[in-house]
């Protein structure tokens, strides 16, 4: 990752970082878990009429919880990005 894709992330881990911080976002939070839980007992319950419901439901769910965790897997990223250009830095020094 080159410096300028490098500050792309930082800046985009911060906008959505600010996002998640707001009270409409815990609104947001709050609604789609509800979802995400009436669409998990659904599934759990066998009441799926095929495999492509299933499936269907399964990955909504899926990206439904990615982008409520949006805000963590981007510090997570950035975090290893920063960890992996001090390391090179470091070698560099050498």
């Amino acid at each position: 990752m080159d410096e300028s894709e490098l500050r792309e992330l930082q800046e985009r881990a911060h906008r959505i970082r600010q996002l998640a911080n707001t009270p409409d976002w815990q609104l947001l939070r709050d609604y789609c878990s509800t979802v995400i839980n009436a669409k998990n007992r659904h599934l759990l319950n066998g009441m799926a009429k095929s495999l492509e419901e299933y499936r269907s439901d399964a990955g909504w769910i899926s990206g439904a919880m990615f982008v409520l965790d949006a805000d963590e897997h981007l510090e997570r990223q950035l975090e290893l990005q920063l960890q992996l250009l001090a390391e090179y830095k470091a070698a560099e020094a050498v």
